[in-house]
C-alpha cells in the first residue's frame, strides 16, 4: 500500500508538473502569435486615398462675378435642389490699401442654402466698421465643397477675370 500511495504522490506531482508546463507553453504560444498578428495588421495597413469628386460649375449654376467697382466678389448659386451645404473658399491676390506690394488673400465661409438663389457678396479687403478695399486685384478663384443631400461630397472650382 505504501508504494501505491508513494507511486500516487509521484503521478500527483508528475500530473501538477505537465500541467504547468502546458499552461506555460500555451500562454507563450498565445503571445507570440497574438502579437505576430497584430504586427503584420499594424506593418500592412495603407492609407487609403478617397478621392474628390468634382463637378463643373454649371452643375449647380454657379457664376463668380465681380461688382461694378470691383471692390466685391460674388458667389452665386441658382440650382439648389438635392444639395444639403456649401462651403467656400476664395482666394485672390491684391494690394492692400496700406501696403505697396500685392499679396495673396482669402475669405472662407458659408452659402446659406435656405434662399434660391444663393448670393453672396466678399469684399477684395478687409472689413469692421469700415471696409478698406484692396487693388489691383487678380488671380481671383473660388473652391465650393458641395454636400448634397445623399452625403456625397463634391468640389466645384471657379476662376474670375478681373478688370484692370
Amino acid at each position: 500500500m505504501k508504494e501505491l500511495l508513494q507511486n500516487k504522490k509521484v503521478v500527483a506531482v508528475l500530473g501538477i508538473v505537465i500541467v504547468v508546463v502546458l499552461v506555460a507553453i500555451l500562454g507563450f504560444a498565445l503571445m507570440k502569435f497574438s502579437g505576430q498578428t497584430q504586427n503584420q495588421t499594424t506593418a500592412n495597413v495603407q492609407p487609403t486615398e478617397v478621392p474628390v469628386l468634382t463637378l463643373l460649375p454649371d452643375a449647380i449654376g454657379l457664376t463668380l462675378t465681380e461688382d461694378s467697382a470691383g471692390q466685391n466678389a460674388i458667389i452665386k448659386v441658382t440650382k439648389t435642389d438635392g444639395l444639403a451645404a456649401i462651403s467656400f473658399e476664395l482666394d485672390y491676390t491684391g494690394k492692400p490699401s496700406t501696403g505697396t506690394e500685392a499679396v495673396p488673400r482669402g475669405a472662407v465661409g458659408d452659402l446659406d442654402l435656405t434662399k434660391s438663389p444663393v448670393m453672396k457678396k466678399i469684399p477684395f479687403g478687409t472689413c469692421s466698421d469700415v471696409c478698406h478695399y484692396d487693388t489691383d486685384i487678380s488671380d481671383v478663384k473660388v473652391v465650393l465643397k458641395v454636400t448634397k443631400s445623399d452625403g456625397k461630397v463634391y468640389q466645384v472650382t471657379q476662376s474670375l477675370q478681373t478688370t484692370p
